[in-house]
């Protein structure tokens, strides 16, 4: 399983600007996607939230992906 079947774009609701080398503005990009998926309110935090259970959901359940 691939962070994209999980995540989706967690910044399609907000404009993203990064500056800086590329050490710091991967560093930036990092510190702006936790602080959106720690957002408990956020739309793209609680889709990533319900797609992480459907998938735990998926993983237990007899004849599942395993």
């Amino acid at each position: 399983v691939t962070a994209c079947a999980v995540m989706p774009n967690v910044f399609a609701g907000s404009p993203i600007e990064i500056e800086g080398n590329m050490i710091t503005a991967f560093s930036e990009l990092q510190r702006k996607q936790q602080a959106i998926i720690d957002n408990e309110t956020d739309a793209s935090s609680i889709e990533i939230r319900r797609r992480l259970v459907d998938l735990v959901h998926e993983f237990a359940r007899p004849g599942g992906i395993l």
